[in-house]
């Protein structure tokens, strides 16, 4: 009651003041999250959002420009899908484009790339692979011009380029010496052998021996160089089949023995073993057959095709089957070729 005897319309709900506080605060908190978290949501979500994206773009080209120093194609072009759905269009996006398609052999992308470098536009790695390419395509000029303005940090691939094409102008003796003396202050003994693979394929362009001793020691190695060692000189062998000198017999057992030989290996150490000993051919017929019974599709086309190619006609047929070669068009043309060459 005031002065005047009268009530205050107040008083009344004066008890009711802290629950009204709780809920006017309610309302706040209410108010808080439906209308100022929203408005704070639409400014900083998309920052953080672009950021995010920047870093896993950023990441996925690091890797992609690893996959592409390592020749890793399929890697490379897995990275790069990534950043065309984070980024479509984007720099980085058409960069990595041009890049893997320079590195498949794409000649408008060599020309572009080609074209960036008489600008000095291009980055390293983007010289290391024109320089590739061009000896590919036995372009030394072209080759000479990018190596010499690679000014990227020092690489095996850079070294490998090199000797590339001191081979392909035919300094065979040059190429080996840089061979040994890159290799020696390579980081690693891994790096050190793929640099002396190329300088024993230099080595092989001379004769058998200067090749054979680079390539020997690393051909003992249980890796994938060593396997490529091994392939060099194969190669080499069959390419000279009446030099009784050469170990067609114990590089067959290599390749054979090595334990990443897949199923082509195989085959080159079958043509190995048949250059002087004709006679195993029905033994080796046999046990290829078991190698092959569950092999993928290219590695067992290759296989039929060696059958045929050493007029081994039936058992061609009997490997394709005719219910393979009715089902599958690739099959049908290597039965049909062994079923003509066996009724004439």
């Amino acid at each position: 009651m005031n002065k005047e005897g009268r009530t205050d319309s107040t008083s009344k709900f004066r008890h009711l003041k802290p629950y009204m506080r709780i809920l006017i605060g309610r309302r706040m908190r209410w108010l808080f999250v439906l209308v100022f978290l929203p408005a704070v949501a639409l400014f900083v979500v998309p920052k953080v959002y672009r950021k995010l994206e920047t870093l896993r773009v950023r990441e996925q080209m690091s890797k992609f420009d690893s996959a592409i120093a390592e020749d890793n194609i399929e890697e490379a072009s897995n990275f790069l899908k990534v950043v065309e759905v984070l980024r479509p269009g984007s720099p980085d996006a058409q960069r990595g484009v041009r890049i893997l398609n320079a590195a498949q052999g794409s000649p408008s992308a060599l020309v572009d790339t080609q074209r960036l470098m008489e600008l000095n536009s291009a980055t390293p790695q983007e010289l290391l692979i024109l320089a590739d390419q061009a000896l590919n395509r036995n372009m030394p000029e072209v080759a000479a011009t990018a190596l010499r303005k690679y000014d990227g940090d020092p690489s095996t691939r850079r070294t490998v380029l090199e000797i590339r094409l001191k081979r392909l102008e035919g300094q065979n003796a040059e190429a080996m010496e840089l061979a040994k003396s890159a290799a020696a202050s390579a980081p690693d003994a891994d790096e050190a052998d793929k640099i002396l693979l190329e300088g024993g394929a230099a080595g092989l362009d001379e004769n058998f021996s200067a090749g054979s001793a680079i390539l020997y020691p690393i051909s003992l190695k249980p890796n994938q160089t060593g396997l490529d060692a091994l392939r060099l000189l194969a190669a080499y062998a069959m390419q000279h089949p009446n030099d009784s000198t050469l170990p067609f017999q114990k590089l067959a057992n290599s390749i054979r023995d090595h334990t990443l030989h897949g199923g082509l290996d195989l085959l080159a150490a079958a043509d190995l073993d048949l250059v002087h000993e004709p006679k195993l051919k029905e033994g080796l017929v046999g046990s290829l057959v078991r190698d092959f019974a569950n092999a993928p599709k290219d590695s067992a086309l290759a296989f039929a095709e060696w059958l045929i190619f050493y007029k081994e006609y039936q058992a061609a047929i009997d490997f394709i089957r005719e219910k393979r070669a009715v089902s599958e068009d690739v099959w049908f043309f290597p039965y049909l070729v062994a079923l003509a060459r066996l009724e004439n």
